[in-house]
C-alpha cells in the first residue's frame, strides 16, 4: 500500500484530532447518523496547511429521507468551513453504497479510509465488503500496446508537422504507464492529484526513475530532436515494464485463444464468451485461427502448421507489429 513522501511537517495528527472532535460533536447531536469516515489525504496519514478533513456521514434509512430525499440536512454537503477547518462532507446511507457499483477510483480513496464511528460495525463490514481489487483479463497487456501507442504516434506528428500535438501524446503515454505501474504491482489507482507522488514509494520502479521521468516529461523545446528525445526515455522506461512484468505483458488475449485451441476445437459461443468472437476477424488471430461448421453447431479451430508458418515468415496482410503479437502470444511466460 503506498503513502505519501511529502517532506513537509506533517499535520496529520491535529487533523485527525479534529476529525474526531467533529465526530464525537455531531453523532452526540444528530442520532440518526449511523457512522462517520474519514477518507482523503488524512486517511492517508498526511496532512498540511492544504489539506481539508474529507468525511462521510452515513445515515439511518429514515434520516436519509429526511435530509437528502426532502433536503432537511442541518449540516451542508460538501465543500464548506468550519470555523477554520476545511471540510468536505458527504452524506451516504449503507443499504445504497452496499448496492452501488463502486468505481476503481472509489475503491482506492475508500481502501485507506479510518472509521471513526460505527457502533455496530455495518461500515466496516462495508468496506471489507466492496474494496478489493480486480485486474480484468489481459487489461495490463492491452494497456502497456495502449502506451506504446501514444509514444509511437507522437513520432508520426513529426511528419504531420505538428510537433505540439507529439508532445501531448508524450504526456498520454506518462499517464498510461503510471496505471501500468501500479496495477502491475496489485496496487488500486490513486486520484490523478497523487498518482505521480505516490509511484515514488511503489516497491518496483524503473532504474533512475526520477532522471528517466524528468527526460520524458520535460518539453525544452518544440522540435523533432525534441520530440525523439522525449520518445526515447518513452521506450526505455516501457521495454523495463515489460522485462519486469512480463507475465502481465505476455498475458494477451491471442495467447489465451491459442493455448484454448492447442487442446482442440471450441464452440464459437463459447469462445465469444472467454475471448470475443471478433478477435477471430482480426490480425493476428485471423492468420492461424478458423471457424467451421459441424453437424453439432460452429466451432473454432487452430491450424497448427500455419501458426509455425506465419511464426517463420509472417504474411503479407499483416503489419509487422501484428506478426510481433503472434509470437509474444506464443512466446513461453517466466516461470515464477
Amino acid at each position: 500500500m503506498v503513502r505519501p513522501t511529502i517532506r513537509r511537517k506533517n499535520l496529520f495528527l491535529s487533523y485527525l484530532a479534529r476529525a474526531r472532535t467533529l465526530t464525537r460533536a455531531w453523532t452526540k447531536s444528530y442520532t440518526g447518523i449511523e457512522a462517520v469516515m474519514l477518507t482523503g489525504g488524512v486517511s492517508r496519514g498526511y496532512a498540511d496547511e492544504m489539506s481539508e478533513l474529507d468525511l462521510t456521514l452515513f445515515l439511518h434509512p429514515a434520516t436519509y429521507r429526511l435530509w437528502i430525499e426532502r433536503c432537511q440536512s442541518p449540516l451542508p454537503e460538501g465543500d464548506n468551513l468550519i470555523g477554520s477547518w476545511s471540510v468536505d462532507l458527504y452524506y451516504a446511507s449503507i443499504a445504497r453504497e452496499r448496492k452501488e457499483a463502486w468505481s476503481p477510483l472509489k475503491i482506492w480513496d475508500r481502501s485507506f479510509a479510518r472509521v471513526l464511528y460505527d457502533p455496530r460495525g455495518r461500515l466496516a463490514a462495508l468496506l471489507r465488503e466492496k474494496v478489493r481489487s480486480k485486474l480484468e483479463p489481459w487489461s495490463l497487456h492491452e494497456d502497456a500496446v495502449e502506451a506504446d501507442w501514444y509514444w509511437e504516434m507522437a513520432l508520426d506528428w513529426i511528419h504531420r508537422t505538428d510537433v505540439i500535438a507529439g508532445h501531448h501524446l508524450l504526456n498520454r503515454s506518462f499517464d498510461h504507464f503510471l496505471g501500468l505501474l501500479f496495477r502491475a504491482q496489485g496496487e488500486l489507482m490513486p486520484f490523478d492529484k497523487w498518482t505521480f507522488h505516490l509511484s515514488r514509494s511503489l516497491r518496483f520502479l524503473p532504474p533512475g526513475y526520477e532522471r528517466e521521468v524528468r527526460g520524458w516529461l520535460s518539453v525544452r523545446a518544440f522540435t523533432r530532436s525534441d520530440i525523439e528525445r522525449r520518445a526515447r526515455h518513452a521506450k526505455r522506461v516501457l521495454r523495463w515494464w515489460k522485462a519486469t512484468f512480463a507475465e502481465a505483458w505476455l498475458d494477451s488475449r491471442a495467447r489465451a485463444a491459442i493455448d484454448r485451441l492447442r487442446r482442440g476445437p471450441m464452440n464459437l459461443t463459447a469462445f465469444d464468451r472467454r475471448i470475443g468472437a471478433r478477435e477471430l476477424l482480426r490480425f493476428p488471430l485471423r492468420s492461424v485461427a478458423a471457424v467451421e461448421r459441424r453437424r453439432e453447431g460452429w466451432f473454432v479451430h487452430l491450424d497448427s502448421d500455419r501458426l509455425e508458418q506465419v511464426l517463420r515468415t509472417g504474411i503479407a496482410e499483416m503489419h509487422p507489429y501484428q506478426l510481433d503479437r503472434l509470437r509474444n502470444a506464443v512466446r513461453e511466460l517466466p516461470r515464477r
